[in-house]
């Protein structure tokens, strides 16, 4: 009987190892499935959130601009107007309303407006015409001309612009001849200045300022400073001191130095010597000088022909017999 128990109880104790044995690797089969179920489901999962990611940024949901060469179209895409392009021109060129030059080529939007300017020749604001040392005419001055246009459906607005003062010609307008001379002077820089000859002086030097002149056409006469230009004989200065014993009479009054500093070009003065203490003669006697460009000279029209000798400068007092007398010539 206890071996037959015995039995039994090995009988029963091998099943329930056999029955362990047997759920043990079905149940870790059981958790392997799940598992890569679980695994499977993550991936899942992550392939799904990539989708959503793609498509959100998908042209769907989203304008992507892709790079492309410049378009040259002269449609505007965002009103589906014509634009307008510059076209080539020689003398006129285009800006901005600021003042920023465009090109030949540059799209301008429909509605805008800019600025169309063309450089003239400027002929007659006292240009002198002249000429360099190849016979090349020197650029004269300039002015600008300009007028706002404005795009409409790919259409630049009439942009012509004329310089009236040349017509249509490319021969230069010149200026009077008068304008080009100035009697005992010679006009300088283009015209715009002037300078007198040897023993002559500026008429209003005063007022004088180089690069100051211009061609005045209704006199017609070169003008500087609004004063016509002119050059006159440089005056005749009077000694600062005048020797004892001579007298100087101008226009019937006596003069001195301290009266007046000079006598003009043409003007005569009376020149006068006292007698000596001892009863000699001085000259000159009551004689008339006359200023011509800076230089005392002799005045004979009264008949007699005499020379004090002084070459032109300020007369001093000699004695008479110093005097060098001029026969008269009879016929």
């Amino acid at each position: 009987k206890n071996g037959t128990i015995g039995n039994r109880t090995c009988e029963l104790s091998q099943y329930r190892r056999d029955q362990q044995e047997n759920v043990i690797p079905t149940a870790k089969s059981s958790l392997s499935s799940a598992a890569a179920a679980a695994a499977d489901t993550t991936s899942a999962i992550g392939r799904q959130t990539d989708t959503n990611k793609t498509q959100s940024r998908s042209p769907v949901n989203e304008r992507v601009t892709v790079p492309g060469e410049p378009t040259t179209s002269p449609i505007d895409i965002d009103h589906g107007e014509l634009n307008c392009t510059i076209p080539e021109s020689t003398d006129v060129k285009f800006v901005t309303l600021s003042g920023e030059e465009l090109k030949e080529g540059a799209q301008i939007h429909h509605g805008r407006q800019i600025l169309a300017e063309k450089e003239c020749k400027d002929y007659f604001e006292g240009y002198h015409l002249d000429y360099d040392y190849y016979g090349e005419e020197i650029s004269p001055p300039t002015r600008l001309l300009s007028t706002i246009v404005i795009c409409t459906e790919g259409v630049i607005s009439d942009y012509t612009l004329d310089c009236d003062d040349v017509e249509t010609s490319d021969t230069p307008v010149t200026i009077p001849e008068e304008c080009k001379t100035v009697p005992n002077g010679e006009v300088t820089d283009n015209g715009k200045s002037f300078q007198c000859n040897e023993d002559y002086v500026h008429a209003d030097s005063l007022l004088y300022e180089r690069y100051s002149c211009s061609c005045d056409r209704t006199i017609p006469a070169l003008v500087c400073n609004g004063r016509q230009a002119k050059c006159k004989p440089i005056n005749c200065k009077l000694n600062s001191f005048i020797e004892q014993g001579m007298t100087l009479k101008y226009r019937s009054k006596f003069i001195t130095a301290s009266t007046i500093d000079a006598i003009d070009h043409g003007e005569l003065v009376m020149f006068n010597c006292e007698i000596g203490a001892n009863g000699v003669t001085y000259e000159p006697k009551r004689r008339m000088f006359k200023c011509d460009r800076g230089k005392w000279f002799e005045d004979n029209r009264r008949g007699s022909v005499w020379s004090l000798g002084n070459n032109g400068t300020f007369p001093k007092c000699r004695p008479g017999i110093n005097l060098i007398m001029i026969p008269c010539k009879h016929k």
